[in-house]
């Protein structure tokens, strides 16, 4: 943050390559995460203080190490000396920007062995846990179940799998948002398209014919 006041800072661009670095500790410093710039770098009012102004930007993360964990700043300084000398400019560091992405390849590695390691040497058991609650269930949705699995050829209207153990009797405009368990607000779907309708990847018109939501995203 210290070096984006500096005459010499280079704005981020989107695309950039980006290391989140944590500070504070002396001791507890370094990358936590990396990741790309989803756009360009701007400066906006501060959160917490609209009087005072800061740089904000959107990072798609590619990984993140746990919490408490980071690649320490001495890890990179051991590795690139020249890091140490006083008087460094920020825009330099770009001169090792591979060398930093091997340092943090070969750290995320060795954790992810680490932690395979641990998985191995532990006897791991998921505890049982459960909740009570009182439940809505549709009294109806049987009848609705028969009802158009009599009207449509049992198959699901998307892909045309005719497995009758995975076709459901699936509601267009949905029972939760007063969708009617009639015929024409039913078609049957194989559990993979109906969890698709529901989750407003597509849809069906009148005739049944299917509108996608992205086309490219298809399945």
């Amino acid at each position: 943050p210290t070096l984006m006041n500096k005459p010499h800072f280079m704005k981020p661009k989107m695309g950039d390559r980006i290391f989140l670095r944590k500070i504070g500790n002396k001791n507890d410093r370094g990358i936590i995460l990396s990741g790309y710039l989803n756009q360009d770098a701007y400066r906006d009012k501060k959160w917490d203080d609209p009087s005072k102004t800061t740089t904000y930007s959107y990072i798609s993360i590619d990984y993140m190490l746990e919490p408490g964990n980071c690649l320490p700043e001495k890890t990179i300084a051991d590795a690139i000396p020249s890091l140490r000398k006083p008087g460094r400019r920020a825009n330099d560091i770009s001169d090792y920007a591979n060398l930093l992405e091997d340092i943090w390849a070969s750290f995320i590695e060795e954790q992810q062995k680490d932690k395979k390691q641990k998985l191995k040497d532990q006897s791991i058991e998921i505890e049982p846990e459960y909740h009570y609650s009182i439940a809505k269930r549709r009294l109806h949705q049987k009848k609705f179940r028969q009802l158009i699995f009599d009207s449509y050829p049992n198959e699901c209207a998307v892909c045309g799998i005719k497995q009758i153990e995975i076709l459901d009797a699936a509601h267009i405009i949905p029972d939760s948002k007063g969708g009617k368990s009639t015929i024409e607000n039913g078609r049957i779907l194989c559990k993979n398209h109906h969890k698709g309708l529901d989750s407003g990847l597509f849809t069906l018109d009148d005739s049944g014919e299917i509108i996608w939501e992205d086309e490219n995203n298809k399945f």
